[in-house]
This record gives C-alpha cells, sequence and structure tokens, in this order.
C-alpha cells in the first residue's frame, strides 16, 4: 500500500535555538518606506523611514536603466510595477535585499517564509545567496496566484560563506496588476520548521460499496446506510450489480463522511460505463463524486475545499476546490466500455487515473531524493464543514448517466501501482494490457519512403532545386520583413558586404520568408563570412510559435581556423507552416553571427537523394562498418515538421519514420539508435516522456527489416522505483539508507537532489538495480528479437545513470564495503584495518570509508578494480544473453564520461582511462569476457566553446579542453577492441532567451512574429571543420561504428562534406585494420609524422585500405598503389600509370580515401 505524505507544517515562530529567527523588513511592515534611484539609472534603493538601506533593485540583463521601474508602499506591502522595465527588455528584475547572520545559518538547514501578493502568470524566485569560495546560492522557483499567501522554501546553507543575503527575482510581471511583497522571516529549520519531511501513513481502505443489490456500504467505520437514494437501479455491473444512474429519472445518493472518509487525504475509485450520446458537441456536467456546492452556486467553489470529481465534457476533472483552482484532468476514450476511474487528493495536490493509467508524470530531473527535498506549497483548506458527499451527481444536479460500481474509498492517496493493480483485478485480460497497434499489418503495403529517392553522381547536395528568392544582406531587408534585438553593422570580405550581429551574447536578427507548405522539403542556403571567431546559432522557426525542425549553428575561428572566405551552410528544411523566419543570433560573447546572402529553395522532387554506398559483405558477426543517427533523447517527433499529435497515432508515425529513412539515406547512415529506455525507465505505456504511439519501436523495426536498415535501442536510466517512503530528507542524513539500493557518496549522503552531470542516485553494487538493469533489456529483447533490423541494446552510460559506479565519488555503501573486503580475502590485513575501523553505526561513515580507501594508493586501485569486474560480470552475462537470442546482435557500451574538467587529474595524459575505470569500465577486460561488444568513447566537441571560461577552475584547463579529443589517451577505451566505436554528442544550446513580451527590446517577438521560446541548438564546425571530430580518432585507432546527434539531427550543414567521408568510410569491411608501414616502396612512417595514417586489412580474398589525413592543412604525399587497385566510393579502377609506381597524391584537409586490390601490399 502507498505511504501518505503527512503534513508537518509549523508556521509559529520559535525561538529556543541558538539564533532568533530574523524578520523582514522590521516590524514586518513596508509603511514609511522610500527609494532612491541612482544617478545612472540602473540601481533603486529602497530605504526605511530612518534613512537605513533595505534592499535595491537591478535588472538584468545587466546595465539596463530602471527609469521605468515604479516602486512604493502600501501599508505592509511592498508595490514592484515593473510592466514598463520588461517592455523594455528586461528578462529578470532582481531585489537583493537583507544580509542574513551567516555564522548562524552556514552548515545548517534555513528556510525562508514570505508573504508574496502577484498576479496569475508571475514568476518569482526567493534565494539564499552569497560568496565563499565561490558564488553560493539556492533558488526555488515560485508563481503567483492572485491571492496573498505565504510562500516557503529550504535550503541547505553552505559552510564557509564570508557574506549571505536574501534576494527575490521577479521573473515575469503576469496578467497585469503588480507584485506585492510582504512580511519575510529567515530561521534554521529548528527554529521556523516548514512543511518538507516525507513522513507517510498507509492508505488503507475504509469505505466500499459494491452496489450488489443495494446501496448499503459493505466497508465503513461510520454509517454504512446511504443518507439519501432516490430513483438508483441495480443492474448487472462490472463485479455482480452495478448502481444506474440517470439525469432523466433524476437519480440521487447520499452518504454520511464521518468516519467514512479522511477529507484531508484519499483515494476515490470506482467502475464506471456511460450511457450518453458522445457527437453532441456541448456536453453537460457529470459529477461521479462530489462534496455539496457551497450557496449551490460555482461561484462559490474557490477555497471551499469541496472534493469533486466530474466529467468536463469527455474529460475527467479532478478538483479539490482550493483558493488557487489546482485542478487536473485527464482525457479518455469516447465509448460506452467500462472504465476504472480513480481520484487523490492531499495537502499537495490532485491526481487522476483512468484504467490505472495518470497521476503525476515524473518530469525529467525527478529522483527520489529530488522529491524528498522537495518543497511543495501545501494547499489549505479547511473541509471540517463538510458532512455528506454524493456518487453519481451532485445534490440532485450534474447526474451522471451510466452506470457505477465497487466504489472505494482509502485513507490515503495510493500510488500508481497499487491503483494500476486494484485496476488490473477487475479488468478484462485483454484490457490488462492495452492493445498495440499491429504495424505490420498497417505497412503491408509500404513499398519504402517516397521521400527517399536514387542516388546522384554527387553525394550530399540535395539535386534539383528551384530558387524561390535570394536575400543579399549587404542592406537591411524591408521593414516588416526584419526585426533585431541588440545593434548591428555591415562589413564587407572580400568584396561581399555582410550583415553582422554585434559580439554581445544574445544579440539576433531575425528574417521573415514565405514557404509553399504542399512542397514538404525546403533548402536554405546561408552564406556567411568565415573571417572571426564566430559562435552563431541559427534557426529557422515558424513565424508564429515554436519548434525544433532546424536549430543549428556554425562555429568558426578559434579552434577552427578561419579561411578568410564566405561560406555556405546549407539548411534542409521540412515546412509545416507557410511563414518562417530565419534567426541568426550570436551565441557566445566576442563571437558576432554574420550573414551576407540567404537563399531559399524549393526541393524539386520533394525527396533526397540517397547516398550510393559500395559495402562489402558483413564480418563474421553479421556486421557491416557502421554511422548511425544517434538520439539522447526521445525528440524524433520535434525535427520533421510533422504535428505532435499525428506523431502520437501509429499512421503518423509511420509517416515521420519514412521522413527519417530519407534523412539517413541521404547522409549514409545505416542505423537508428534511439532510447527505449530513458531517465525513468523503460519507455512505454506507463511512462511515455514524450509523445509516441503505443510500441513505437515496433513500428522502426517493421519498416526497416524490408529496407535493411537497423535499429539499437538505447537504455539511459537515472532512476529506478523504490518503496514509496525509503527516502526521506531524515533518511539521506542517518544512515539508514546504506542497505539499499540508493547510492552512498564519499559525503556519506546519498546525491543531494541533483541531476546531469553529478555522481548516481543508485548503486550500481546492488543486486537489485541490475535487477532492474536487466529487466528493461529483457524487455527490449522480446520486442525486437524477431526482426532481422534489431541489432543489440545500447547502454548510454552517464555520470549519473545508474548503469554502472559512475563516478569514484560514489558506490560507498556497507555492502559494496562488505563484498569488497570479502574478495580481497587475506590479502593484507594490516592494509584493510582502516576499513574495518570504521563505525558502522556512524551515519556519514560512507565518508569514512572513502578516506580510508582513498589514503593508500595501493588499496585504492584495488577498490577500483573491483568495481570494474563487479561491471564486466554483469554485462557479461547480458551480452552472452544477446547472443543466445541471436548471434549477430551486440551489446554496445557507450562511455559517456563527461570530461570533468575540474577534477584534480584533468591534465594528466591517462584521465580518460583512469575516469572510465572510476566508473568501472576496464575495455581489455569487457573484450575478452564478451566477444559480441561495442566499447563506445562518447565526445563533446562543442564543450570548449559551450563552457564560459570562467568555469574552469584548474590552471591550464580551459586550453586544454581546446585539444582534448585530439589527444591519444581520450580513446584508450578502445584499445583492443573488438568493434571500437566513437560518438559524437551534440551539446545542447538551451536557451529560453527567446521569452519576453511581444515589442520589448530583448525579445523578436513582434506583429509578424512570435520568436521561439526555447532553444537546443546544435552549433557544428564550419566548412571542412565538420570533419575533424570524426577523422580525430583515427589518427590513433581504427573505428569500425562512429555516431553522432543528441536531440535533433546533428549532421545538419554538414552533409556536402560528411557523405563523402561516409561513402569511403562505410565501404571498407568491419574488420579492425592495423597500420601500415609501407604502401608499395613508400614509407608511411614520414606520412604520420605528418598526420597522414594508413591502415590495411585482408578481407573476402581481397586487400582493403585507406588513407586519412586527421590534419586540417592539406597533405601531398607520394603512394605506389598495387595493381587493379579500387577506388571504393567510386567503384574504379585506378588508371594504369597510376599504380605500381609512385605517384603524387593530394589529400584535402580531414580527408579519408577507402580503396581495395587484389593483391597484399608490397613491403609490408
Amino acid at each position: 500500500m502507498r505511504l501518505m505524505l503527512v503534513v508537518t507544517a509549523v508556521l509559529t515562530m520559535v525561538c529556543a535555538s541558538k539564533a532568533a529567527v530574523q524578520a523582514f523588513p522590521e516590524g514586518r511592515s513596508w509603511l514609511g518606506t522610500r527609494t532612491e534611484l541612482h544617478a545612472d539609472g540602473r540601481r533603486l534603493t529602497v530605504k526605511d523611514a530612518k534613512g537605513g538601506t533595505l534592499g535595491s533593485f537591478i535588472a538584468e540583463p545587466g546595465g539596463m536603466s530602471l527609469r521605468g521601474l515604479v516602486v512604493s508602499n502600501a501599508g505592509d506591502q511592498l508595490v514592484i510595477d515593473a510592466k514598463a522595465l520588461f517592455k523594455e527588455g528586461a528578462t529578470k528584475l532582481v531585489f537583493r535585499a537583507c544580509d542574513l547572520d551567516v555564522n548562524a545559518l552556514g552548515g545548517r538547514n534555513a528556510t525562508i517564509l514570505g508573504e508574496v501578493e502577484a498576479p496569475r502568470g508571475s514568476e518569482f524566485d526567493f534565494l539564499f545567496e552569497g560568496h565563499g569560495q565561490g558564488h553560493y546560492y539556492r533558488t526555488k522557483e515560485l508563481k503567483g496566484m492572485a491571492r496573498r499567501r505565504t510562500y516557503r522554501m529550504m535550503a541547505d546553507v553552505e559552510t564557509g560563506l564570508r557574506d549571505l543575503h536574501l534576494r527575490v527575482d521577479v521573473r515575469r510581471q503576469g496578467d497585469g496588476g503588480s507584485v506585492k511583497l510582504g512580511a519575510f522571516t529567515i530561521g534554521t529549520f529548528e527554529e521556523q520548521p516548514i512543511q518538507l519531511a516525507m513522513k507517510y501513513v498507509k492508505g488503507e481502505l475504509v469505505f466500499r460499496c459494491p452496489f450488489d443489490g443495494d446501496a448499503v456500504a459493505t466497508v465503513g467505520a461510520g454509517r454504512r446506510e446511504p443518507l439519501a437514494v432516490e430513483n438508483v437501479e441495480f443492474v448487472p455491473g462490472r463485479l455482480g450489480q452495478a448502481a444506474k444512474f440517470s439525469a432523466k429519472a433524476k437519480s440521487l445518493l447520499k452518504y454520511a463522511i464521518r468516519d467514512n472518509m479522511d477529507p484531508v487525504r484519499g483515494t476515490v475509485m470506482m467502475w464506471v460505463k456511460r450511457d450518453w450520446d458522445f457527437s453532441l458537441a456541448k456536453q453537460p456536467w457529470r459529477s461521479l463524486f462530489a462534496y455539496p456546492q457551497p450557496g449551490g452556486h460555482w461561484t462559490n467553489r474557490h477555497g471551499c475545499g469541496a472534493l469533486w470529481l466530474w466529467w468536463l465534457g469527455n474529460a475527467l476533472r479532478a478538483d479539490q476546490s482550493d483558493p488557487d483552482d489546482l485542478y487536473t484532468t485527464r482525457e479518455v476514450p469516447c465509448d460506452d466500455r467500462w472504465l476504472h476511474v480513480a481520484f487523490t487528493w492531499d495537502e499537495e495536490g490532485v491526481r487522476v487515473y483512468a484504467n490505472g493509467r495518470g497521476g503525476r508524470s515524473k518530469g525529467d530531473g525527478y529522483s527520489p531524493m529530488q522529491h524528498a527535498l522537495s518543497q511543495s506549497e501545501l494547499i489549505e483548506v479547511d473541509r471540517s464543514g463538510f458532512t455528506e458527499f454524493f456518487v453519481g451527481g451532485r445534490e440532485g444536479r450534474e447526474i451522471f448517466d451510466g452506470l457505477i460500481d465497487d466504489l472505494r474509498i482509502y485513507s490515503a492517496p495510493l500510488a500508481p501501482e497499487e491503483i494500476k493493480a486494484i485496476w488490473a483485478e477487475g479488468a478484462d485480460p485483454a484490457e490488462s494490457a492495452p492493445a498495440k497497434p499491429d504495424y505490420a499489418k498497417l505497412f503491408k503495403e509500404w513499398k519504402g519512403s517516397a521521400y527517399s529517392l536514387a542516388p546522384l553522381d554527387r553525394a550530399g547536395i540535395p539535386g534539383g532545386m528551384t530558387l524561390v528568392e535570394e536575400m543579399k544582406l549587404d542592406k537591411l531587408p524591408p521593414e516588416g520583413r526584419f526585426r533585431s534585438v541588440g545593434s548591428y553593422s555591415f562589413k564587407e570580405l572580400g568584396g561581399v558586404r555582410y550583415l553582422e550581429a554585434d559580439g554581445k551574447s544574445g544579440s539576433r536578427f531575425a528574417i521573415r520568408f514565405t514557404v509553399d507548405v504542399k512542397r514538404p522539403i525546403h533548402c536554405f542556403e546561408i552564406d556567411y563570412p568565415d573571417d572571426a571567431n564566430r559562435t552563431a546559432d541559427i534557426i529557422i522557426q515558424p513565424a508564429h510559435g515554436g519548434d525544433y525542425i532546424m536549430q543549428c549553428g556554425v562555429l568558426a575561428g578559434d579552434e577552427y581556423p578561419n579561411t578568410g572566405r564566405i561560406l555556405t551552410h546549407r539548411c534542409l528544411y521540412w515546412s509545416n507552416v507557410p511563414e518562417v523566419a530565419l534567426v541568426m543570433m550570436t551565441a557566445r560573447d566576442g563571437s558576432p553571427a554574420a550573414v551576407s546572402a540567404v537563399r531559399h529553395y524549393v526541393v524539386e522532387a520533394d525527396g533526397l537523394p540517397a547516398a550510393k554506398i559500395n559495402e562489402p559483405a558483413a564480418n563474421k558477426d553479421g556486421w557491416r562498418r557502421t554511422f548511425a543517427l544517434y538520439f539522447e533523447d526521445p525528440a524524433i517527433g520535434y525535427d520533421f515538421g510533422l504535428p505532435d499529435d499525428l506523431n502520437a497515432t501509429p499512421e503518423g508515425y509511420g509517416k515521420l519514420i519514412d521522413r527519417v529513412i530519407a534523412s539517413m539515406k541521404y547522409t549514409g547512415q545505416n542505423l537508428f539508435a534511439y532510447p527505449g529506455a530513458w531517465y525513468q525507465g523503460l519507455m512505454n505505456d506507463d511512462y511515455m516522456p514524450r509523445r509516441h504511439p503505443p510500441d513505437f519501436l515496433s513500428a522502426w523495426y517493421e519498416k526497416f527489416d524490408r529496407i535493411g536498415l537497423g535499429v539499437v535501442p538505447t537504455v539511459n536510466p537515472n532512476n529506478m522505483p523504490v518503496k514509496p517512503g525509503l527516502v526521506t530528507r531524515q533518511a539521506m542524513s542517518d544512515g539508514s539508507l546504506h542497505p539499499t539500493p540508493i547510492a552512498i557518496h564519499d559525503t556519506g549522503k546519498p546525491n543531494w537532489g541533483k541531476w546531469h552531470d553529478t555522481p548516481p542516485n543508485f548503486n550500481f553494487g546492488h543486486p537489485e538495480v541490475r535487477k532492474h538493469i536487466e529487466s528493461i533489456v529483457d524487455a527490449l529483447l522480446a520486442q525486437g528479437r524477431e526482426h532481422p533490423s534489431f541489432k543489440g541494446v545500447c547502454m548510454h552510460m552517464t555520470r549519473h545513470g545508474l548503469l554502472w559506479f559512475g563516478d569514484e565519488e560514489s558506490g560507498y555503501n556497507d555492502y559494496c564495503i562488505e563484498e569488497f573486503v570479502e574478495r580481497l580475502g587475506s590479502w593484507n590485513v594490516e592494509k584493510l584495518k582502516g576499513l574495518n575501523k570504521v563505525d558502522r553505526r556512524d551515519p556519514l561513515r560512507g565518508k569514512a570509508y572513502a578516506a580510508s580507501l582513498r589514503a593508500d594508493p595501493v588499496l585504492w586501485e584495488k577498490w577500483l578494480k573491483w568495481r570494474c569486474d563487479r561491471v564486466t560480470e554483469f554485462y557479461a552475462g547480458i551480452a552472452a544473453k544477446l547472443r543466445t537470442v541471436r548471434p549477430d546482435l551486440k551489446l554496445w557500451l557507450n562511455s559517456f564520461v563527461p570530461a570533468n574538467y575540474n577534477h584534480p587529474n584533468f591534465l594528466r595524459p591517462d584521465f580518460m582511462h583512469r575516469a572510465n575505470m572510476a566508473c568501472g569500465l576496464d575495455g581489455p577486460a569487457l573484450t575478452k569476457a564478451a566477444p559480441n561488444l561495442i566499447l563506445c568513447q562518447t565526445m563533446v566537441p562543442a564543450d570548449y566553446r559551450h563552457n564560459w571560461r570562467g568555469a574552469y577552475k584548474l590552471p591550464g584547463a580551459y586550453e586544454h579542453q581546446r585539444v582534448l579529443d585530439e589527444l591519444p589517451g581520450f580513446y584508450d577505451l578502445l584499445d583492443g577492441a573488438d568493434y571500437p566505436w566513437v560518438n559524437q554528442h551534440d551539446r545542447y544550446w538551451e536557451s529560453a532567451i527567446g521569452r519576453g513580451a511581444k515589442g520589448a527590446k530583448n525579445t523578436l517577438s513582434c506583429e509578424w512574429m512570435d520568436e521561439c521560446s526555447w532553444r537546443v541548438s546544435t552549433l557544428n564546425p564550419a566548412g571542412r571543420h565538420a570533419l575533424k571530430h570524426f577523422v580525430e580518432p583515427l589518427r590513433y585507432h581504427d573505428v569500425l561504428g562512429m555516431s553522432k546527434g543528441g536531440f535533433l539531427i546533428g549532421t545538419y550543414g554538414m552533409e556536402d562534406v560528411l557523405v563523402p567521408f561516409i561513402q569511403a568510410f562505410r565501404a571498407l569491411p568491419a574488420v579492425v585494420m592495423k597500420d601500415v608501414d609501407k604502401l608499395g616502396d613508400c614509407e608511411v612512417g614520414a606520412m604520420r609524422a605528418r598526420g597522414v595514417v594508413v591502415r590495411e586489412c585482408e578481407f573476402d580474398g581481397r586487400t582493403y585500405f585507406y588513407i586519412v589525413n586527421t590534419v586540417y592543412e592539406p597533405r601531398t604525399v607520394t603512394i605506389a598503389f598495387p595493381a587493379g587497385t579500387v577506388d571504393l566510393v567510386t567503384g574504379r579502377s585506378l588508371a594504369a600509370d597510376r599504380c605500381g609506381r609512385p605517384v603524387e597524391f593530394v589529400l584535402k584537409p580531414y580527408e579519408f580515401r577507402s580503396f581495395s586490390s587484389p593483391a597484399t601490399l608490397h613491403g609490408r
């Protein structure tokens, strides 16, 4: 049974502890305050009646004038009117309030109680802010509710801070009106406790009426007989008999509340069968369960506390009539089948379920620890005046037409799993497992993607295109087609004039274009000057609204030396609206975006030519060289111009797949890697973080089976289910989580509610964690095993994920230490004394374990080796399971170890090797244990540009990041791998910069445009530099697989140089090739010194070899090609006069050429 949260909100102040609660303003009133605007207009100070400073306002972006800000007092409130300021372009109004007692609060949990009255739609934050070793701040985001209320916040205040103060930020003014601040109190949790600790009680069945012949309850501590029952029939139902209600008959059923339910919290559930005309556009309200309506009128509902489960049209709606009207709805099928509905409520909100599904979905950043630390704004209502509840209507009104069976009431909200189990008890077997689409039948007549066309002689270009418009940016576009944020100027390169945004991050301009939506594929060619350091974010968005179809960009200069020429960035665009805007934005200070011309084309054939690939036969495992389209995020539905609603249907999803196929074949990709399990687990009917149709992976398998492309579902979970009530704020500090799957870190505590790029929430060393991983693999195997396109499973192994130990900072639970010591046996009793002396009663003993291990370098190495052994043993078993199902299936381990640039060992040559070992990856051991293993190292090239230089604390780390993936040690994991792989993760240039009021100076939104509020752009190197990160690994290793992606299609804009590379790469056999010293009579060693690498292998009776230039400068090399050498891309033999004797061979920057010959290479 789910354990339920009991509120322990205490609002009275207790002053018995060391420091008193601090009130702000003093006297809890703003009466008599006045304001002073500084001479520069950028700061507004608030002073009390005596002239003392209470706080000061500034606006962001920095340097904005506050002359449009109006601050006044109204008795005990400070009234803030920032409407004009936000219209002028402010993104945030910051109020730095009172200084706090850092000595009293440091190292303790501190709380804020603050009274705020703010309009609906307003957004504001409470913050603790200060300085110690760095900038310390803790934030809680809040929303206005159009009434005065007390908001609460709690945070752990760091020790060692020099200063600390209260801060309030206004991020959005809301729907008219002003934000009004009342009194604040700040103290420690002991002095000023607020509801945080998650204390739970069991939800027990307290009332049940089966309606088997009458309306008398069979369970109930109070009165079981109804207070009133009128015109209710009893007919065959779902579980015996059911109660029949009818508006025509004026049915009425009413029970007593006392001892039959807890008005504060609970669960109501029942089976229902509707009997009405679903085709009616306007449906009457129909209540299933309801408290009386005070005064008998809807307008009296807010704040009265009346519980209410009802039909609003064809959706279920659940209310508890709180002052803020926080309700929830759930769409359900419009039919007359039996439906199980449930409604839960408590001080945190309401949830509604239909056929076991619903409730609160777990957000991407959810974890049990984050939930335990979360601070809910409690719903405060008084239901003591209610004495009765209605079923099937309310007070003779809103009468439900249909049948109700098995009414149950529980004393607390049940967990989603419990509600689902109760539904399954009464469901037909067919209903227990929701019907899955028959994709084989749906796609029976499918002959291939209509968008994928025959290859052209030249790959990487869209083929025939009709020019719609060319716009030269040697002057401003016409009025009504251009808008900018920030300044701009005109400059010139080689006689070509161009428009440049200023060098301040966020400066941008938009140009309006018209698109023919009857033509699916358009092309925008963007000419830009490659003459300076540029970090340009480029998006093409609907003129009104936002999407992610085309969010890309270019990186030029610095690590990508400029050519001094005008280059072209080609963007393929899948149309969906007739008006679009091209937006060019400076994404980093000092790196301005610029454009000299834009050409808009329609792709004539409404499709894309496939890249011609001359593939050899598969290797002994049934694999070829692979280039994959890789998604970290299950976001494919955002990228191809189809409506989200359509993508959620089997038919619409089939159209989406057709577009993806065309894109993949155009680029030369032959594998699709996509989440099958994501942050909260297996993606299915119970967890679907982005919209997909049911059983969506089967749709890919069905189509890819027929065209020879492959699918690998990726597994990327951060969390797994735990028992309700296991993780509480107290348990996170008292040591009681040691026996559980929750990972204990070297702090002695678990992850403190944080997310990406922090150590894991769960300990891979616990058997339940490994069992959970295996259950995901089993589900994916069962789904894909019969499909030839299913190629295996990929483990996307991030620092925060539960697929390994994740970080040297994690894994210090008792059971890991005990197993480690047991594995060592009698190795060295003396060295184990420190571990054995750790007090097992110490709540923070994990910290002592870690310190003891690190104190002895030999013991530390054995600890890391033990962790690697555990990971190796487990994944060897998973790999064997895949081989047993099908010998060609592979287990792909993708190491997503981030380059932790503030790690003290970051500059060491073996840093990446050590980082992988700390997580649990031992490449040679894994290769030896699992022959069907893919070992993959992920790189994130854009991090050098993406991360602010000030984030690097280690001297030299910023410069080292620039060349990190050019160094041999970065690829140590691939040493000796049977199927080595390199993945490029597209760093998401995420930004909410598009938010802002229409017409404000900080937004492009205007009469003809609503700016896309959120960006996730993929910025790629300019020109041939786009090949750099594909070629660099080949300097040190042959690799058989490559992939790129993240949230979007990461190869947009580089196809003209990338596709020829993929053609040459995939034309080679999937065999690890060896370095050669000679090619004919030519020495290769000198070439290697200049960045040119030659490798070869024998396969299928021929010698295959490639020559690659791994540097940006062109290289002229002299080579004697064997007679009969064939260029694998063109399929043509080299001319006789170019074989058998040394000839000069020019390689462009980063060029990759592949060949085969009938004879072995001379001189080996």
